[in-house]
């Protein structure tokens, strides 16, 4: 294994290591400033129902992630995109063609 091979990996190990900490650490703030955010966005008398609405709007940006790389899949593979992405994402069952 030469040498460019050996820290290109990784250089790609530290970039998705670094991007899914920076994930879980958003999580963790948002969990943490939770009670926060319920009184700043989501005023009401009842504070459960503020706090239910805030974790609800987590749970759609939660669920959006993965339909949004989905969708931008699709369109790299319907715009003639790499071998590599169209290989992986043709297993879907919802990319055959």
């Amino acid at each position: 294994m030469d040498p460019k091979h050996g820290s290109s990996k990784l250089a790609t190990v530290v970039r998705v290591t670094s991007g899914n900490f920076l994930e879980m650490f958003d999580f963790f703030l948002f969990g943490f400033y939770a009670s926060h955010i319920a009184h700043a966005l989501f005023p009401s008398d009842n504070e459960i129902t503020s706090l239910l609405f805030t974790f609800m709007t987590f749970g759609a940006g939660f669920l959006m992630r993965p339909w949004a790389r989905s969708c931008s899949a699709l369109t790299w593979i319907e715009s003639g995109g790499g071998s590599v992405s169209s290989s992986r994402c043709r297993s879907w069952p919802w990319a055959r063609s």
